[in-house]
């Protein structure tokens, strides 16, 4: 896979979400929290980074991302 696109589309194919869902889940979070205009968003619960990104890992695990 060369593109970054192409890196998200196989996270989620393998994780068996599709990319439109996990898109709405973040618009629907966007748009929950857009009156108090945050500058950032920090989620460390293992289920809820897999139902915003679809990216899974061991609760042991502390995978840690800027973005």
């Amino acid at each position: 896979m060369t593109g970054s696109s192409d890196y998200r589309r196989a996270i989620t194919v393998a994780a068996g979400i599709d990319p439109d869902e996990l898109r709405e889940r973040r618009e629907r979070l966007h748009a929950l929290v857009a009156g108090h205009r945050p500058s950032g968003l920090v989620v460390f619960d293992q289920s809820y980074v897999q139902y915003l990104t679809g990216f899974s890992f061991l609760a042991t695990e502390r995978p840690v991302a800027y973005v």
